[in-house]
């Protein structure tokens, strides 16, 4: 609003007074990613040969948000792997990923009929409207397993990179799985995934000497 004031005759102001207001800081720990007992517990509640589990394993074996889970369907596959441009700024700076299909996410595919156009669909076998709808079904999904209100589809997505990074997936290959287009969001999973091994390792060398 300051800006057009200065840029109009009509505004009155010789000064953006705005620019000498400080940023707010805030700090968030973002989603919760899951843990591996949060993941069997889900998968213990929604067996393979259900929608449920197949939602579960679209996200754990992507690592992909709710806008593009929500989308993937049959024409997605070509040549065996799973092909898709990201919904997050696809309009201005698109992502195109070609993924392997994951042994786990192919025998929960194999396991259902999924519908024509979008894999995931209702119990009436059509689609879902929209990701909104579809994130509040899986939130139900979760809440049947006993799951508590930190579980949520993005914390999937960051199980997947902590799962990849724990096995010992660069930075540059997070990236690769995840769609990221900088370096920082993938380091953190990486650097975390190095302390777990270093300390392990020096901390069994310390047993072995004590």
């Amino acid at each position: 609003m300051f800006k057009w004031a200065l840029e109009n005759e009509k505004g009155g102001l010789v000064r953006n007074i705005a620019k000498d207001v400080p940023k707010l800081k805030h700090t968030t720990k973002g989603h919760h990613p899951w843990t591996d007992a949060e993941r069997e517990q889900y998968k213990a509640r929604h067996p393979v040969g259900t929608m449920a589990r197949l939602a579960y394993e679209l996200f754990f074996h992507t690592g992909q948000r709710i806008g593009d889970v929500w989308n993937f369907g049959p024409h997605h596959i070509i040549n065996g792997m799973l092909v898709f441009t990201q919904e997050k700024n696809k309009a201005r700076k698109p992502v195109q990923l070609e993924l392997p299909i994951m042994p786990d996410l192919q025998t929960a595919l194999n396991a259902i009929k999924t519908g024509v156009q979008t894999f995931l669909v209702r119990h009436d076998g059509e689609s879902f409207a929209s990701k909104k709808s579809f994130a509040n079904w899986f939130k139900d999904r979760c809440k049947e397993a006993g799951l508590p209100d930190r579980c949520s589809a993005h914390g999937i997505r960051k199980a997947s990179a902590t799962f990849h990074a724990n096995n010992g997936a660069t930075t540059i290959e997070l990236m690769a799985v995840h769609g990221w287009r900088s370096l920082r969001s993938a380091e953190g999973y990486v650097r975390a995934a190095n302390q777990k091994e270093l300390a392990t390792r020096a901390m069994k060398r310390g047993i072995a000497k004590g």
